[in-house]
């Protein structure tokens, strides 16, 4: 095995969508199911899941050959609809309730959980600082509930933005679920330091970052990118752009690492015996494509 190669162990799929995939979707993603006494088949809505370069792999949807239309407006006389991932249009949803049509709601619990937060939200008292990308479809889900004098932020921004857009209320701090838990905390640190207040709520956040950002991946990048003096860490992904692998880059460079992306087998780069490479998945389920980059990779590294 070739010692410059170095295969990081953390990068576990994200477990709670993989026991989605495995225990739930064969039992209603395939063929007509028996809900309320009726035979329904159900289909995913990909409007609510992706957008340009984020989102659920297109290509593990059709290998995993799941019931999908491109929008609520799309769906069969007496269909359902089966909520996933990253949860539903609110307003969609609701009318679907309303409705009749059934509804199997499973989406991510810790988007959920933002999404409870986000209801609940009391905007006279506090005014809310919530940290997510303004083109992902959890915002696009969402964004008729955030109030309009929200700060939406991100890691690179949030500084200009809060003292921007800062008014007299408390801040009260909200996240998306694969941010790092560094950057959340250095936006609380920094509300604290410029504006001081013990009325301020500063960790919601903990109870919706998900179990991937807790499994320890991004230690494990800051210490081998340290200890294996890493030149590069290969990350093997589906979409570049999304917040996950967004969160990886940020991690990779701040160890001192020069992040390289790869989305297909010609991604990778020409061996190079002089450089350290290390080589992790984001948190995405696994198509087919992408362990054929992990094999080759896995090749590459054994001939050494």
């Amino acid at each position: 095995m070739n010692n410059n190669i170095i295969f990081f162990e953390k990068d576990q799929d994200c477990r709670w969508i993989s026991k989605e995939i495995s225990d739930v979707f064969p039992l209603y993603l395939y063929d007509e199911t028996e809900f309320e006494g009726k035979a329904v088949t159900f289909y995913i809505i990909l409007e609510w899941l992706q957008r340009k370069n984020r989102g659920a792999n297109p290509k593990m949807l059709e290998e995993l050959g799941v019931n999908v239309v491109p929008t609520v407006a799309d769906l069969p006389e007496g269909a359902g609809v089966f909520v996933t991932g990253y949860d539903a249009d609110y307003a969609e949803l609701q009318q679907l309730k309303a409705d009749g049509v059934p509804v199997i709601d499973r989406p991510c619990p810790w988007v959920r959980k933002l999404r409870d937060q986000i209801l609940s939200f009391d905007n006279e008292s506090y005014q809310m600082v919530l940290v997510i990308d303004e083109n992902h479809m959890v915002y696009d889900c969402f964004k008729n509930l955030i109030p309009s004098d929200a700060i939406i932020v991100q890691p690179q921004n949030f500084k200009e933005r809060i003292c921007h857009l800062k008014l007299s209320r408390p801040l009260s701090l909200l996240s998306y679920t694969v941010f790092r838990r560094t950057d959340i905390e250095a936006m609380a640190d920094f509300i604290l330091q410029e504006y001081p207040n013990q009325e301020h709520h500063l960790h919601n956040y903990k109870k919706t970052l998900c179990l991937w950002t807790k499994q320890g991946l991004f230690e494990e990048v800051e210490d081998k990118c340290q200890s294996h003096r890493l030149d590069e860490v290969w990350i093997i992904c589906s979409n570049r752009g999304d917040r996950s692998t967004q969160s990886l880059i940020q991690q990779v460079e701040d160890s001192q690492a020069i992040p390289v992306i790869i989305e297909k087998v010609a991604d990778i780069p020409s061996r190079d015996d002089k450089k350290k490479i290390g080589v992790l998945f984001a948190p995405i389920p696994k198509s087919t494509a992408l362990l054929e980059i992990k094999q080759a990779l896995i090749t590459m590294a054994e001939q050494g």
